[in-house]
């Protein structure tokens, strides 16, 4: 028994018409599961509340790319989409030309952006510390020794992730003012980049609303190991552990102890630099990504992407959530989670920002691009697993206290501190002068609050992959 704790293309065949399928089918959708699959899906979603950006599960980039991209690495400029397996596939780049030997394939009449200056890059060499180890909510861990790093890892929730940077990690961020022109440019692009993306035959298969992303910052590494927790939709014990040894010179094993060629340790699922099948050419690896997710009006899609037909349910895309944690003393099993979406339906990997994304068209339904960038995942706060609950309790928390600016078309998205709010009356003679003020000022804002409550809820978990 395993007790939870509590803590395209174009369209292809038309399939038969109904009113329901006028509802937006470009985003996608939310699919709800009670065990986690894993791997990369397990991985980004339990360190992303860390708010670095979004964590690749495939630090090295193992899909085909120039071998001087695969040398070097992520560039910053990079469009491409992160896939399912926790990789992130490359496409072409705003700032060299169509016929560098960097880019893939470029989209048509491309004209790239002047090249960046160095005074438009953020650099800072150690950005992490040598033994910085980032762990997931209820992981903990005990450091054994620092000469050799050695640490204990203990887990007991559900699902967890562990990323180890034995010698730190770098950090490179393009500058506000280099951003605001990266910004304005992908505006004035996103809708001729969405046509491109779902219509040129590279491989890349469908490309939902929301999914083209553009690095504008990465922490990268040349030594490090990842790990998640459990191996899939499994019943998992009530307790797991795993441990991590940079160098052991009496056994020569080097990483996580007790891991098979496959990286398979105990209910663990593991990798690390040192591992011979998983070694490139290239010198760093890229831990965090971070960029701007651009996305395009609904009705944009329907007309130039599906091509005013209607949509094939079966080639929705969606993503899976983690549902609310059971009572003590329930019994959850792999069979109990929902089958997977029959026919062409695409898996992709979740990403809050697309949910906020879907909300500002709720807010701004004329507008034609909507930008949103992963600073953002520092509003949505560390605490708690991203479960299905504490997700929409994040949202409206976030969405609450966000602005949704709409300027002659694009709306950008920019949370609100609450610490810079205004302190509350430090006497009852100012309380009492301010009192009519704040009682409307709170009538507002639980009204706003309830408006926010039911976009939320029209969108995760929403109508889900398999419904029309």
């Amino acid at each position: 028994m395993f007790i939870v704790d509590l803590p395209g293309s174009q369209a292809g065949p038309v399939s038969p018409a109904s009113p329901k399928l006028s509802r937006d089918t470009s985003f996608p959708r939310c699919r709800v599961v009670p065990l986690p699959y894993g791997r990369a899906e397990t991985y980004s979603r339990s360190l992303l509340p860390l708010g670095h950006g979004y964590p690749l599960w495939d630090p090295i980039g193992t899909y085909p790319r120039p071998r001087k991209h695969s040398e070097e690495g992520y560039f910053l400029g990079d469009v491409g989409r992160l896939m399912q397996d926790g990789g992130f596939r490359f496409m072409f780049n705003i700032f060299l030309l169509a016929d560098d030997e960097v880019q893939v394939k470029t989209p048509p009449n491309f004209q790239p952006l002047p090249p960046l200056q160095c005074s438009e890059i953020i650099k800072i060499d150690m950005f992490f510390p040598p033994g910085t180890v980032l762990a997931s909510n209820g992981i903990t861990h005990k450091r054994v020794s620092e000469a050799p790093l050695e640490v204990e890892f203990s887990m007991n929730l559900r699902e967890g992730a562990i990323a180890i940077l034995p010698q730190g990690a770098s950090r490179e961020d393009l500058t506000t003012e280099a951003q605001a022109r990266v910004l304005e440019y992908v505006n004035q692009n996103a809708q001729a980049w969405y046509r491109f993306a779902n219509e040129v035959d590279g491989g890349w298969g469908s490309c939902p609303n929301g999914s083209l992303y553009i690095l504008t910052g990465f922490d990268r590494s040349a030594s490090w190991a990842i790990a998640t927790y459990p191996l899939g939709p499994q019943v998992p014990p009530r307790q797991s552990s795993i441990t991590y040894k940079h160098d052991d010179p009496e056994s020569g094993h080097r990483g996580w102890l007790g891991a098979t060629e496959r990286g398979i340790a105990g209910k663990w699922d593991c990798m690390s630099n040192f591992d011979s099948h998983r070694r490139s050419r290239a010198k760093q690896s890229h831990l965090f990504i971070r960029g701007f997710r651009p996305s395009v009006n609904p009705m944009f899609w329907k007309k130039h992407v599906l091509r005013n037909l209607p949509p094939v349910i079966s080639q929705i895309s969606y993503y899976n959530v983690l549902s609310k944690a059971t009572a003590v003393g329930s019994v959850i099993r792999p069979k109990d989670n929902p089958p997977r979406p029959e026919g062409e339906s695409e898996e992709v990997p979740f990403h809050p920002l697309d949910v906020i994304a879907k909300i500002a068209f709720k807010k701004h339904p004329k507008a034609k691009v909507v930008m949103v960038h992963d600073d953002l995942l520092r509003g949505f706060g560390a605490e708690g697993s991203w479960t299905l609950p504490r997700l929409i309790k994040i949202f409206s928390q976030f969405v609450d206290d966000a602005q949704f600016n709409n300027d002659d078309g694009l709306v950008t998205v920019k949370h609100i501190d609450k610490a810079s709010s205004k302190s509350p009356p430090s006497t009852i003679k100012e309380f009492i002068l301010h009192a009519p003020s704040a009682i409307a000022y709170l009538l507002m804002r639980h009204e706003i609050h309830a408006g926010n409550m039911r976009i939320i809820s029209e969108i995760i978990p929403g109508p889900g992959p398999n419904h029309v």
